[in-house]
């Protein structure tokens, strides 16, 4: 069989980069989708192509999305977009939720649907997303899952809690923090038998989110699924067995 082909949106932020490196470990065919004007260019374009990642180059404008989509010919989509407290700023508030972590989540699918209606969708979400959620962050996301639901192109969710790492490129001490408490306790938790608790909220690295999405796009029984907490675990490990490949 041939390698999978992946389309990694969102390539240049920390859960972004870990996956483009994890599809080309796996051998997969990967394109990487950076917009043309992104700061992080110059730094990843060299060192990618080098290793065999085709970029594309592209605005989140529906003809510049089809165009890409239709050259990388993807056998699943990664959407892993949004936006940071300080990037939104940085633009001076344009950079919201709404337009951002919502609005570009809905070009990429609608580009899937018009372009590779057969690719898997693998949207990054977030624990405690709820139905019927609204506004800000979790308002985003949940009205993406509902979108992706309703939209007929085959799909997976993964909900993480808090993705950090001494590896994150961008200075972010509260997060980290965050999770060196909420691993500390998570540990605690296992000790204490209570898996269900930990494996939910546990933080996770880059490398371990990028690794759960590669298995979840090409497990056929994740199709149409929501991952989070022992599945989602289940995943990490997977990857962990597969990291000596």
């Amino acid at each position: 069989m041939s390698p999978p082909r992946i389309f990694v949106a969102g390539a240049s932020g920390y859960t972004g980069r870990s996956l483009v490196e994890e599809g080309l470990e796996r051998g997969w065919e990967v394109t990487a989708h950076l917009r043309p004007d992104s700061l992080s260019r110059e730094a990843l374009e060299g060192p990618w192509s080098a290793r065999g990642a085709r970029l594309a180059l592209a605005p989140f404008s529906p003809e510049a999305l089809d165009a890409a989509l239709g050259a990388a010919r993807p056998d699943a989509v990664f959407a892993l977009l949004g936006t940071t407290r300080a990037r939104r700023r940085a633009s001076g508030g344009a950079d919201t939720y709404e337009r951002v972590d919502l609005g570009c989540s809905l070009l990429l699918l609608e580009a899937c649907r018009r372009v590779a209606p057969d690719a898997r969708y693998v949207y990054l979400s977030a624990v405690g997303v709820r139905a019927g959620a609204t506004r800000g962050y979790y308002g985003a996301r949940a009205r993406m899952e509902a979108a992706l639901r309703e939209s007929g192109q085959p799909f997976t969710v993964l909900r993480p809690a808090v993705i950090s790492g001494e590896d994150r490129p961008e200075e972010r001490p509260a997060e980290r923090l965050a999770a060196r408490v909420s691993g500390g306790l998570i540990g605690a938790a296992r000790r204490a038998g209570i898996r269900r608790l930990a494996d939910r909220w546990a933080p996770r690295t880059g490398r371990e989110i990028a690794a759960a999405l590669a298995e979840a796009a090409i497990d056929p029984a994740l199709r149409g699924r929501v991952v989070e907490g022992s599945v989602l675990q289940a995943l990490v490990e997977r990857g962990r067995r597969g990291a000596g490949r």
